[in-house]
């Protein structure tokens, strides 16, 4: 390996330590309250190499937001898949409403990511991973003939919508079990109303 390749791979491992680390403290401070000091002295590393990859700490939580968007996308891809769209589409929303149980996937909370980034910022990041599962499902169930004529890309959106407070208020709720089995029974039903029957 040259000495480029490993400069790059060394600044890849100091880069990814960094935003596991804020993650870590923006969970436990929120963003206000985590010091980027504190950051870098815990994984051992400068401020310098700290702003070497990130110009501020706005854009540090804007990457430890995007990479926890990231997971959750890919926890919801794992779900396993069937020849049937609907079953499928529910399985998936049963999983992505599951990930407000996993501490690894809720570090930074979705309510302080759309104060700190905006609605719009935080938007594009989220949509940009966990939407397009949601756009595949829809795609299925279009093809299979059982979507009613609905505009597709604003479906996608109130469909989103729902989830993300659906996942605001079990990350709050005190009986998640009782919470997510009533939200996925209103998610059901509304789901139900955009079929072709």
């Amino acid at each position: 390996m040259s000495a480029t390749n490993k400069r790059e791979e060394s600044a890849a491992a100091t880069r990814q330590l960094l935003v596991d680390e804020a993650s870590r403290l923006f969970s436990r401070h929120g963003f206000a309250k985590t010091s980027l000091s504190e950051i870098v002295a815990n994984v051992g590393a400068t401020k310098g190499a700290l702003y070497h990859h990130f110009p501020n700490k706005l854009e540090l939580f804007a990457t430890c937001y995007e990479q926890q968007a990231a997971r959750v996308a890919e926890v919801v891809r794992s779900a396993e898949s069937s020849d049937d769209p609907w079953m499928d589409i529910l399985a998936r929303c049963r999983v992505f409403l599951g990930c407000a149980s996993m501490p690894e996937l809720k570090a930074v909370q979705i309510q302080e990511a759309i104060t700190v980034l905006g609605w719009q910022r935080w938007h594009a990041l989220d949509s940009a991973h966990t939407m397009g599962e949601l756009e595949l499902s829809l795609e299925r169930l279009h093809k299979a003939g059982r979507l009613g004529d609905f505009n597709r890309q604003l479906l996608v959106g109130s469909i989103f919508a729902m989830l993300v407070n659906a996942m605001m208020a079990l990350v709050t709720s005190k009986n998640k079990a009782a919470t997510e089995a009533e939200l996925m029974h209103q998610l059901e039903a509304f789901l139900q109303g955009v079929l072709i029957h």
